[in-house]
Formats: structure tokens, C-alpha cells, sequence
């Protein structure tokens, strides 16, 4: 159902302002599937199953896939196609096929479309990772740092599979690597490898290596200190709907660290920060909601509001006068 976007009366507190998204009637961040094809006029969403059905029965693992990504990821995906999908990424995954051990062990690790079994979904991810499949090396890296799916923590486990995954281009690996130089988690601490981590990651796009960058910038930590290009990256990570960077920009303008301080900005993004899960964000915009003025408290709700499109996804919000970085 559309809504309109509310109007504000009055000056509310942060946590006040998550209300002004469940009006939108929209979640934060619209997921589409990536590289699906739109079906033909004269294919039907269930001529184009049927076809893949019967390909599927060949038993080849390629179509077997492509069914199971269908059925998962479809426009209109139900359970039961969920739960289906999973019965065909299993059989092509038992039929060695690196990418559908991954994507079962996904819906094992979620419980989607099957009973959630953490320890079998590593084990799949384990086999994958063996044939050098990145995203599951990422996962099974994930795995050994956290200690989940029935692994004892290991950081230089971690770490391996990190860099393997990271070897081959995986910009999340990447991220991760660069976090376990920076912590010296499994491996020696070392500033300047983190920061080559966090480079290639932020190279990609990745909002977890933008922002672990910009800490280092921030910091002065493996680069030369600089808060400009600190904010800089936290913007660019923000904009993806990071929670962590949403927050460090809040606090770049509450502050002016590499932006001209703006007290508006710096409101909307720690509203903005909350909203996508940031459990600080919360504590700070109320302590900046009590120097603002009504005026400026009901700007920056107004700004949060249209922060959100009618299908609830996140688009960047305009500052007012938003300042360019320094």
C-alpha cells in the first residue's frame, strides 16, 4: 500500500523518527536479484519453470541450478518454491557442483527452505571452499573467526581462508583480511597491509572497506592522517546504507572532522544510523537533539522521511546547504 509521506507537526527525539519509515510502509533497503532476466510476453513465470523442471530432471548441475535460483529468487518466490530450491541446489551439490555446495549450505546456515543445520551448512562450504569457490571461503572464514557452526574460534584459520578468498578478487574477504591485519587477529598486527586491504575492498564498492579506511585515515593509522578523505569514505559507505559509517558521518558533522560542521546533517544521519540498526546512534542523536533548535529538530526529520522512497528504499538524503567536503 502507498502512503504519503507524513508531514511533521512537532519536534521529535531520534528514536521518535524510526515511526516516520514504518509510515512509508517499506522496509529499509530494497533487494532486487541480481542479473535475473525478464521473461519474454509469450513466457509465463510457469512455462519458464516447467522448462527448467524438465531440464532439471536431465540431472545436469548447471540446470539444476538455474531452477533452484529461480524458484529462490524469483519476482513471487513462495515457501514452497523456497523449499524446493533447496532440494535442488542439495542434489547438485552432492553431485560435487562448488557453487550449489554453497548455496545449500546457505540455506542450511538460514533455515531456508530446510531444517537450519550450521554444521552441515560448513561442511558444504568446506567442500566448496576446497575447489576454491571465494564466497564460500569467505563463509567458512566468517565461521572459524566467530566460532559458529559448530567450529572452535580460530583466528589463523580465519585468516587463511580470508586470504584465499581475498586472493582471488573477493572484496568481502578482502575487508575481513584488512580487519584481521588491523586487529592483529590470527595473524601479526600490521597497519600497512590492513590499509592494502582496505584499499582493494573500497576499490569494489565494499561498505565494510570503505569504512575500515576511513578509520585508518581518521586515525592516521598504516596513511598519513587526514579527516577529509576519512569523511569522504564514510560518506561513500554510508550512502550503501552502512550503519557504522551512517553514524561516524553523523559525528564528522556534529563535530566538523573533514566537513563543515552541520548540526541539521549531523541529526539526520544518526537518525539514519538508528534506523539501519546502529546501537549507538540512538544515544548520541538524542544528546544532539537537546542543543537543536524546533526548527532545525524538525528539518531533520523532514530530511529523514524523504531519506525513503514509497517502496521503503534508502536513497541518499540532501543536507540542506550541504557543505562539499573539505
Amino acid at each position: 500500500m502507498k502512503t504519503s509521506t507524513p508531514t511533521p507537526t512537532a519536534p521529535r527525539p531520534v528514536a521518535a523518527l524510526l515511526a516516520a519509515l514504518l509510515a512509508l510502509g517499506g522496509s529499509l533497503f530494497a533487494l532486487e536479484p541480481v542479473g535475473a532476466e525478464e521473461p519474454s510476453p509469450a513466457e509465463t513465470p510457469a512455462k519458464r519453470l516447467a522448462q527448467l523442471r524438465a531440464e532439471a530432471a536431465g540431472g545436469k548441475p548447471e540446470a539444476q541450478i538455474a531452477l533452484a535460483d529461480e524458484l529462490a529468487y524469483g519476482a513471487e518466490a513462495t515457501l514452497e518454491q523456497v523449499a524446493e530450491a533447496a532440494t535442488w541446489y542439495g542434489r547438485a551439490a552432492r553431485q560435487g557442483n562448488a557453487e550449489a555446495q554453497f548455496f545449500f549450505g546457505r540455506a542450511l546456515w538460514d533455515g531456508q527452505g530446510v531444517e537450519e543445520n550450521r554444521a552441515e551448512a560448513v561442511a558444504w562450504w568446506r567442500k566448496a571452499a576446497d575447489q576454491g569457490y571465494a564466497s564460500a571461503q569467505f563463509w567458512l572464514a566468517s565461521s572459524y573467526e566467530m566460532g559458529d557452526g559448530g567450529l572452535s574460534r580460530d583466528p589463523a584459520e580465519a585468516v587463511k581462508w580470508y586470504r584465499r578468498a581475498a586472493e582471488q578478487g573477493h572484496g568481502q574477504s578482502q575487508a575481513s583480511l584488512g580487519e584481521m591485519y588491523s586487529y592483529g587477529s590470527g595473524v601479526e598486527q600490521d597497519d600497512a597491509l590492513a590499509v592494502r586491504w582496505f584499499e582493494n575492498a573500497a576499490s569494489q564498492n565494499i561498505a565494510s572497506g570503505q569504512f575500515s579506511l576511513a578509520r585508518m585515515y581518521a586515525a592516521g593509522r598504516g596513511v598519513a592522517k587526514d579527516e577529509n578523505v576519512a569523511a569522504r569514505r564514510y560518506e561513500l559507505a554510508a550512502d550503501q546504507g552502512y550503519a557504522p559509517a551512517m553514524a561516524a558521518l553523523a559525528q564528522a558533522y556534529e563535530q566538523g572532522q573533514g566537513v563543515a560542521k552541520n548540526p541539521v546533517c549531523a541529526y539526520l544521519w544518526y537518525a539514519l544510523a538508528e534506523a539501519s540498526g546502529d546501537p549507538n546512534a540512538n544515544q548520541a542523536g538524542e544528546a544532539l537533539a537537546q542543543k537543536l533548535t524546533e526548527t532545525e529538530r524538525a528539518e531533520g526529520e523532514r530530511l529523514f522521511a524523504a531519506a525513503y522512497l514509497e517502496d521503503g528504499a534508502f536513497q541518499r538524503p540532501a543536507c540542506p546547504s550541504e557543505p562539499e567536503m573539505k
